[in-house]
């Protein structure tokens, strides 16, 4: 998290998880904007390239679903009331 802290205001686009409550109160802690994302939400992986899921390749792809607001919320707690 030490890291991040050099970027200045950002707006952070997750993918729902089981651990996606506890990265967003960190993250938000940090001054950071937190959005968190539907990851069946196929449109958001637009801009991915290859079928192969891969960490890099999806971190890409959800910045640019993050530029382009090609995201949706998900639809489950506790995730609902953000």
């Amino acid at each position: 998290m030490q890291a991040i802290r050099g970027y200045g205001r950002a707006r952070i686009l997750i993918e729902a998880s089981t651990d996606s409550e506890g990265v967003v109160r960190c993250l938000e802690g940090l001054g950071r904007q937190v959005i968190v994302a539907d990851p069946n939400f196929a449109p958001m992986y637009a801009t991915r390239t290859g079928r192969v899921k891969r960490d890099r390749r999806d971190a890409r792809a959800l910045a640019d679903a993050n530029l382009l607001g090609a995201y949706r919320p998900p639809c489950g707690p506790p995730h609902c009331s953000r």
